[in-house]
């Protein structure tokens, strides 16, 4: 008995072990088999700045996971199409309901702009000529002021003083809303123009007034030099003059 017993249990633990593989191959084959549910969604197909009209070429699609599509998550384009962004969309991110808003089917620069800021031209420095510089780019603008005789009037400096030329940062964080002539179709990602002679700039009415002053100027140059992206810092820079550049070179030419 003790040796027939051992082997039907050798047989039954078989049996047993037989049964097991069979049940882990048919869970194997209905993992294989199974796929979870995915949904497309809309994403940015290349950076879009706030207060930017949403059009066609610059919106795509991708599939990803229902467990993983964030909430609110627009998933067609024609949800955004013709709505402006309330922040800053970034190249591949999905797009959600609650960065757009409804511009009642109107676009234009109007719609580009913060509430408090107004649009003004600027003639185009030379980095724009370049290309470096895109729309929704943030820049700082840099001016001389050529030598000239001081005008009377209330000031530090006494009435018939000749300054030197002076170069100074002047104002800071400008955003970018064209370049060239302007698209007046509204559409957002505008491409600059061949020899594009404009720049224009979404500013505050303070600043808007110093431009205009600085565009109006017969002995000031202006350049612009192109912010890093997401840099906003407000920096404080020394006034640079030609005697600055000698001292701080110890260049010995002639004084």
């Amino acid at each position: 008995m003790g040796r027939r017993g051992g082997m039907l249990l050798v047989l039954l633990g078989i049996v047993l072990a037989g049964a097991a593989g069979i049940g882990v191959y048919r869970v194997a084959q209905d993992a294989r088999q199974y796929r979870p549910p995915t949904t497309l969604v809309v994403v940015a197909l290349q950076e879009i700045p706030g207060n930017s009209v949403i059009t066609p070429p610059i919106l795509g699609t991708k599939e990803m996971l229902v467990s993983s599509v964030p909430p609110g998550a627009v998933t067609q384009t024609g949800e955004a199409i013709g709505k402006m962004t309330t922040e800053n969309v970034h190249l591949g991110e999905v797009l959600l309901k609650e960065q757009l808003a409804d511009t009642s089917g109107q676009s234009g620069f109007a719609y580009e702009l913060k509430p408090g800021e107004v649009a003004i031209s600027m003639p185009a420095a030379d980095i724009i000529q370049t290309g470096a510089v895109r729309i929704g780019d943030h820049v700082d603008m840099l001016i001389t002021l050529e030598p000239g005789q001081q005008q009377s009037g209330p000031s530090s400096v006494p009435a018939g003083v000749v300054l030197p030329a002076t170069s100074q940062t002047a104002l800071q964080d400008l955003r970018v809303l064209a370049i060239g002539s302007v698209d007046t179709s509204g559409a957002s990602g505008k491409q600059s123009a061949p020899g594009a002679s404009q720049v224009v700039f979404g500013v505050n009415h303070e600043d808007a007034l110093y431009l205009k002053a600085l565009k109006d100027a017969s002995n000031v140059r202006a350049e612009l030099v192109l912010r890093a992206a997401g840099d906003d810092q407000v920096v404080s820079t020394t006034p640079v003059t030609l005697q600055s550049v000698i001292d701080r070179f110890n260049l010995r030419g002639n004084r």
